[in-house]
């Protein structure tokens, strides 16, 4: 993969969907109706896990960098 490694730290971090009880097929149909782009399949974005979680719970959201 061409991911750096702050970008996997990132995103082992923020933990897998299913680890965080929400399945990801409610994500990618909330991901779809906000305009993103997303696959059927496979690996979801940081950027759309942070963005869902944000809309879920405002106060508790924090966000992610690109620089750790």
């Amino acid at each position: 993969m061409d991911e750096s490694p702050i970008r996997m730290v990132t995103a082992a971090r923020l933990g897998s969907p299913s680890s965080t009880g929400v399945p990801t097929a409610q994500i990618r149909t909330w991901a779809r109706n906000q305009g993103y782009s997303i696959g059927d399949r496979g690996r979801l974005p940081v950027e759309v896990i942070e963005a869902y979680r944000q809309s879920m719970n405002p106060e508790r959201a924090f966000p992610v960098s690109e620089h750790g």
